[in-house]
């Protein structure tokens, strides 16, 4: 069966050429090039992926963006990932995040790491926490390393419990949930107040769930300061108190 051609327009053409020859972009990725100007967003995608990799300064990322954004509008995470890091490499941080989010919320590695990097730039310390966290609970030590870096760990002498926690230690758990409660209360601003609380009782909450009792105790308690999300084991222990 012959594949369907469809012919390209002069003016197709002639696009194709000034393009290849403004940027060098070689020859075999030609075909890719006349796609991308007829709208196609894989060959679009190819495209921008192969100025995202060129990285010749910053005229390489505003033509990789302009390539890459189709497929990142369509949910493509590898597009939504190259478009964040593009960002990052124009300094727009802001932009960046945006496209990174929806990657690192598919458990995306690159898009993890580098949107706690934008969040870092852009001061939101609570964001780049949880994204090194989880990036580091896929397994990957450069988000436990990261974590340690953020909330200076090594120097209050808690980077081995930070290990211990990656490594699934329920106790290490607990007690580094507690530790982030202490810090909460000394922190030099309301929102890292509320960082460091919450990422306090994201560690209580998962020793909790895996059987830690102090964790559950301790967790309820302070659950109940009037944060709404945070009340479910306090609330279903209320529950279960009153069925006795």
């Amino acid at each position: 069966m012959q594949t369907k051609f469809t012919p390209l327009s002069p003016a197709i053409s002639t696009a194709t050429a000034k393009l290849i020859s403004q940027f060098g972009i070689p020859a075999f990725f030609a075909a890719d090039a006349q796609g991308a100007l007829a709208g196609v967003c894989e060959a679009a995608f190819r495209l921008g992926t192969f100025f995202y990799f060129r990285n010749n300064g910053p005229q390489d990322a505003r033509q990789a963006i302009r390539w890459l954004t189709p497929m990142g509008k369509k949910d493509s995470v590898p597009a939504q990932t190259r478009l964040g890091a593009c960002y990052i490499r124009l300094h727009d941080f802001a932009t960046a995040a945006t496209w990174l989010l929806p990657a690192a919320r598919q458990n995306q590695p690159k898009a993890l790491i580098l949107l706690g990097r934008c969040y870092e730039e852009l001061g939101n310390k609570t964001g780049a926490r949880l994204a090194y966290n989880r990036y580091a609970e896929l397994g990957y030590d450069r988000g436990r390393r990261e974590l340690q870096r953020l909330d200076e760990l090594n120097s209050k002498g808690y980077g081995p419990l930070l290990r211990q926690v990656y490594a699934g230690d329920i106790q290490s758990c607990y007690e580094l949930g507690r530790v982030y409660l202490e810090l909460s209360r000394t922190a030099a601003t309301l929102q890292e107040q509320e960082g460091r609380r919450k990422f306090g009782l994201r560690l209580l909450h998962k020793a909790a769930t895996r059987g830690h009792e102090a964790a559950r105790l301790l967790y309820n308690q302070e659950a109940q300061n009037n944060h709404q999300p945070e009340q479910k084991l306090f609330n279903e222990e209320a529950l279960r108190e009153s069925n006795i």
